[in-house]
């Protein structure tokens, strides 16, 4: 965990309107510029947007201040410079890298680690394995075949661009792929279950006429699927190919479990998140990934790598 100070808000504004979209609502605002303090740094004249708007309501009722974006400069609202751009100009870091580990334990104390200017090698286990970033904006690389258990689903045979994003919760892809992966792990839409439940107590008739026409046709509304808890045992692992090596999910790293009162309700880390052209399709490889593998963000040689986290 680490806090990102701003020193006197709106030291300097520019007044010029800006606005990021987000997979999930959006942002907007005015430029400001101010000092940044992030741990024992210093980051001098950094510019960001002083959001006077939140677009969504999982921004206004989340737990945080604001978002601070390390994807590259060509992304960037209003062309403003990134922190990390900021760090690397003003010879804060030592290497041109940052890295993440994230605790998937929800009951540990310490969440995670982002370490700016290297890694910890208490945080992961082996090598790394690089793969070179293909496009600037996202950290974007070439990602290979799906396997569901030991068949490859043939979809990214060719290759699939996906990206590595601490800002997304679980994994996701174009409907097509996501959906196969949910039949075939169990997974069903979020209100599609709650629709089976109300039907079911209506007798036999009505859910035999039902079941396979409106509950089976209602997707979640944020592409969310859920499973049994208790077929976790049963469920097959997926794996992923990235630099002709495979990294292994397995059900119980790929599930996310969170309580509902005295439920455990269970929800399938893979997602629907269709991309449109010319920046997709592409595969967001968010928490639940980066859950189970180190990721080193190397912005000196353009690469990104992965190691199993410890």
């Amino acid at each position: 965990m680490f806090l990102a100070t701003l020193m006197n808000l709106s030291q300097y504004n520019t007044g010029e309107s800006c606005e990021i979209k987000y997979g999930s609502g959006s942002i907007s605002g005015v430029l400001g510029q101010d000092n940044v303090e992030l741990g024992d740094l210093l980051v001098e004249d950094q510019v960001f947007i002083e959001a006077t708007r939140e677009g969504s309501i999982s921004l206004l009722v989340s737990k945080f201040d604001g978002i601070l974006g390390l994807g590259f400069q060509e992304m960037s609202a209003g062309d403003a410079v990134p922190v990390w751009y900021n760090m690397v100009q003003q010879r804060l870091v030592k290497e041109e890298v940052f890295s993440f580990w994230l605790n998937r334990d929800p009951n540990a104390l310490e969440g995670g680690e982002l370490v700016f200017g290297g890694s910890d090698p208490k945080h992961f286990k082996g090598n790394h394995t690089y793969v070179p970033v293909i496009q600037k904006g996202y950290w974007q690389f070439n990602m290979g075949d799906f396997l569901i258990g030991n068949l490859s689903t043939g979809v990214c045979e060719g290759g699939c661009g996906a990206i590595v994003d601490s800002g997304t919760s679980l994994l996701a892809g174009p409907t097509s792929i996501v959906t196969e992966i949910n039949h075939a792990i169990g997974a069903e839409g979020i209100v599609s279950a709650e629709c089976k439940k109300v039907v079911s107590q209506f007798g036999d008739m009505i859910w035999d006429l039902l079941i396979l026409g409106l509950c089976e046709s209602l997707p979640s509304p944020s592409g969310e699927s859920i499973v049994d808890c208790n077929s976790l045992p049963t469920m097959p692992n997926v794996s992923l190919t990235i630099g002709e090596k495979l990294f292994i999910l397995t059900p119980e790293q790929y599930v996310v479990k969170i309580e509902e009162g005295i439920k455990e309700i269970c929800i399938s880390g893979f997602m629907v998140f269709d991309v449109p052209p010319p920046q997709g399709p592409l595969w967001v490889l968010g928490d639940v990934f980066m859950g189970v593998y180190h990721t080193v963000f190397d912005s000196g040689n353009l690469q990104l790598g992965f190691a199993e986290a410890a």
